[in-house]
């Protein structure tokens, strides 16, 4: 692992909340509130402010106030945005997550409880298809980018005849800008992001368990850009990320079992890290 120390320029999770997909928040009398936002809808309309919604299957909150997020049981493209700390609930694989999760809070992994041996595999959205193959890029593309209900911030209208055309992952490379925006300009960026956090990030792997990780994991400055975000990675399982590990904080890392970070140079889309508002000075940006 590396450090960079240059300036850079982040934005936190509560800037970013206009440009979610989905938004989980508590209202003034505490009650909890979901919304959807930034959203190409059935009919042809765009949603462009938030509209509240029923909270769906997959989303809860416990009596201390932290969300949980299955995102394989939500089954909801997108960037996903939480206020407060949030855990995300990942599964064994095919079961994968394939979202963005903005947390004004902290982000902290959770591989569940008993017989947790396996692989668990999450995915930013531009991450999803960058590992695509042959045989699955038409089925991955689906999954980021529906043919309804896909989020505007990334996602290009396309018919069935465009989709029908994609023969490989060579082809859908070269006829990307007709299925997706420019993922190396805001808003379309936030698609290579896995985890932003305004307070920390906390990853870990038990014993028998590969956790991989594609995209960016990014811990800010915080609201108002005070304080630093920090992140912590443990455990005795093994754990692959292939991104960007930004944290403005510390970084520790506690792993009793193999641990590899990509930078993943081949990819430049899934390596732009969204810029926006003001200057931090990381404290560690870490990669191999």
């Amino acid at each position: 692992m590396q450090a960079y120390t240059n300036p850079i320029e982040v934005a936190d999770a509560r800037t970013l909340k206009n440009y979610a997909n989905y938004l989980f928040t508590k209202n003034n009398a505490g009650s909890i509130e979901c919304y959807k936002n930034n959203l190409h809808i059935t009919g042809g309309t765009v949603i462009t402010t938030p509209i509240q919604i029923t909270c769906p299957t997959g989303v809860s909150i416990d009596n201390k106030g932290v969300w949980s997020f299955n995102s394989s049981t939500t089954n909801l493209p997108g960037i996903m945005w939480f206020e407060g700390n949030v855990l995300i609930q990942l599964q064994k694989t095919p079961n994968d997550m394939v979202n963005t999760v903005l947390a004004t809070g902290s982000v902290t992994t959770d591989l569940g409880t008993g017989n947790i041996a396996g692989t668990y595999n999450a995915y930013a959205p531009l991450h999803y298809l960058l590992m695509a193959s042959d045989s699955n890029i038409k089925t991955r593309l689906d999954k980021v980018c529906p043919a309804e209900n896909y989020p505007v911030q990334y996602c290009q209208p396309y018919d069935a005849t465009q989709r029908s055309l994609i023969t490989s992952v060579t082809y859908f490379k070269n006829n990307k800008d007709k299925f997706l925006k420019n993922t190396n300009l805001f808003p379309a960026n936030l698609s290579n992001i896995l985890f932003l956090t305004d307070t920390e990030f906390a990853i870990d792997a038990a014993n028998d368990t590969t956790l991989n990780l594609y995209g960016n994991i990014v811990g800010t400055k915080g609201a108002g850009g005070t304080g630093k975000a920090s992140g912590k990675i443990t455990g005795t399982g093994d754990i692959n990320i292939k991104g960007n590990l930004v944290v403005t904080g510390d970084l520790t890392t506690e792993v009793q079992g193999n641990m590899t970070v990509t930078l993943g140079k081949s990819n430049t889309d899934g390596n732009n890290i969204p810029v926006l508002i003001y200057s931090t000075k990381s404290k560690s940006i870490r990669y191999m």
